[in-house]
């Protein structure tokens, strides 16, 4: 029994190594992510010599897509945050990054070329990703005031363990 205890602490450990160098490799994307969208963002307003301040239709889709695309990074970022700290995935932020990344997807689609059974699948596709983030943000509200509820009339010990 003491061997299974030693192999779940080394696998607790590599799990935790893991997702630590996966958060400095994130950090490191984000922050390119970061400076080549400012990069875009400066050379599609600054380095027209055409007309000062105007950005084309195709400029500010880029742009767009780049944000949300760090967008998409800083969620993850805190995803793995939540779990290194708390050993749990939050579902309510794997569905919002998916959310994200379905809209950052929709943006760079070109309408002209893709047929109407794809844009339907991508309307079901967020519909159900946004159905669901609704309804677990209305699950996890509803616990939140029972969780005080029972910390406030003093609840013991064993009855903590089992809400986890």
């Amino acid at each position: 029994m003491s061997k299974k205890h030693l192999v779940v602490r080394i696998q607790e450990r590599f799990e935790k190594i893991v997702v630590s160098v996966l958060i400095l490799m994130l950090i490191i994307v984000i922050s390119f992510a970061t400076y080549d969208m400012g990069q875009r963002l400066f050379t599609a307003i600054f380095q027209r010599s055409e007309i000062l301040f105007q950005l084309e239709k195709d400029d500010i889709y880029k742009i767009f897509s780049a944000f949300l695309l760090v967008l998409i990074g800083i969620e993850l970022l805190q995803a793995m945050s939540v779990y290194l700290k708390e050993n749990a995935i939050h579902v309510e932020t794997v569905l919002l990054v998916s959310i994200i990344a379905v809209a950052r997807h929709l943006i760079d689609i070109n309408y002209e070329e893709t047929d109407a059974f794809k844009l339907m699948g991508f309307a079901a596709l967020i519909l159900s990703l946004t159905i669901g983030y609704y309804f677990i943000k209305k699950a996890i509200h509803k616990i939140k005031p029972d969780e005080s509820e029972s910390i406030a009339e003093g609840s013991n010990d064993s009855t903590k363990e089992t809400e986890h």
